[in-house]
């Protein structure tokens, strides 16, 4: 209890009901009973009592035995049947001699205690100082239950409205943890796609011959986009099947990828039949996000034995025609990606500038008037810039996106 309510329950008076026919009883009982400071309420009948009783709550009934009409008894029976009253102690004071057996059925009606006249004073005041004490004491742990009711009542309502707070704020969070991570991710895709074009850029422009550039950007493949075997593959001479020619292997996977290129290195495809087929057929790249479940691939088992989940199949291009196709492997699955199956298209067409590894289809360079240097030179810088100006559209794009003051900078 707080010095409020301290202070509350000791101003607080509490009612005590005073009954007796006679009006010279009452007021000997008031007379005795004022210095207590507490609510005297003074009836006359038994009526007026019960009247009294619906109206308030009482800390004690001093209750006359004999009265006209009802009797303190009959009344006491009346109180105790009403659910409000039927713990509101009585006191019993009676004008006759002690009779045991009006002392017993008092007893029996629920009386705390049993008096007879003349009280004494000083007893009287104690037993109802006591019963007043305890009511006022009663009422205010009911108000302070209410009170911390009412409280918790508002805790709840505070905690849930929070709750939802922290649940929207969550949701907000894990949802900009999500895009942030998809930046993340796209930013490093990008990352990869723009090192794989430069160093195919470089291997082009090192290279002494195709043979060599080719087998330089299947390492490309490996050790700048993570995959675990490379393969280039070389369209017969006859044009009716396809064939495995050149295998570049991560030496992290190289153990495990054993059964796997002895079944890739035997395999002759015809158009349409399996990565190497498909990516044939199709003129285009192929992305099969998963190995073992891909309907249309040959090497499922030794796929799925050397840990290769993802495959992804680019042509080579001549003059709009198909005369290879390389092929490459990751362990992780992962969904298709548009941007890198552009930059596949283009890698596989570019390729067409320099002189062709596949006899039958070569191009005679002194046909087109130009010789093999020249056109190193010319598609490694066409690579290079190409790859500048993209890097530059999308930096002044990103920075366009914080406001002029960033984008003139």
């Amino acid at each position: 209890m707080d010095e409020k309510g301290v202070v509350q329950a000791e101003t607080r008076k509490a009612n005590v009901l005073l009954v007796d026919d006679k009006a010279e009883n009452l007021l000997a009982l008031e007379s005795v009973l004022t210095e207590l400071g507490q609510n005297l309420v003074q009836v006359t009948s038994a009526r007026e009592a019960l009247r009294h009783l619906l109206l308030e709550d009482f800390a004690l009934i001093l209750l006359d035995v004999q009265m006209p009409g009802l009797s303190g008894f009959e009344l006491a029976e009346l109180i105790r049947e009403r659910e409000r009253t039927q713990h509101t102690p009585i006191i019993f004071i009676s004008a006759e001699s002690i009779n045991e057996q009006f002392i017993f059925k008092g007893y029996s009606l629920g009386a705390v205690d049993y008096l007879t006249k003349p009280v004494e004073p000083e007893i009287l005041k104690s037993k109802v100082r006591f019963f007043s004490k305890l009511f006022l004491q009663q009422d205010q742990i009911r108000r302070q239950a209410s009170e911390l009711a009412e409280a918790n009542s508002r805790l709840d309502e505070s905690n849930i409205a929070l709750e939802e707070r922290v649940r929207v704020r969550t949701a907000e969070l894990e949802q900009a943890n999500r895009e942030l991570g998809a930046e993340v991710a796209e930013r490093r895709r990008s990352e990869v796609r723009l090192a794989t074009e430069h160093a195919i850029t470089r291997a082009l422009a090192l290279a002494n011959d195709l043979e060599s550039a080719i087998r330089s950007i299947l390492k490309v493949f490996v050790e700048n986009m993570g995959a675990a075997v490379a393969i280039r593959w070389e369209v017969a001479k006859d044009g009716n099947s396809i064939g495995c020619r050149e295998i570049e292997v991560s030496t992290k996977k190289a153990n495990s990828l054993q059964n796997f290129i002895a079944e890739t290195q035997k395999m002759s495809l015809g158009l349409g039949r399996a990565l190497p087929g498909e990516v044939w057929s199709q003129k285009a790249p192929v992305w099969l996000p998963s190995t073992i479940n891909a309907e249309n691939f040959a090497r499922s088992r030794q796929a799925a034995s050397a840990g290769l989940f993802t495959a992804i199949g680019f042509p080579i291009k001549i003059k709009g025609d198909v005369v290879g196709v390389i092929e490459f492997f990751a362990s992780d699955q992962t969904e298709p990606d548009q941007r890198l199956l552009d930059m596949l298209e283009v890698v596989g067409s570019e390729i067409r500038h320099r002189p062709s590894v596949f006899s039958d289809n070569s191009i005679n360079l002194d046909e087109v008037g130009c010789n093999f240097d020249h056109v190193v030179l010319i598609v490694s810088w066409f690579l290079l810039v190409r790859g500048l100006l993209r890097w530059r559209r999308r930096r002044w794009q990103r920075l366009g996106q914080h406001g002029p003051k960033h984008a003139q900078r």
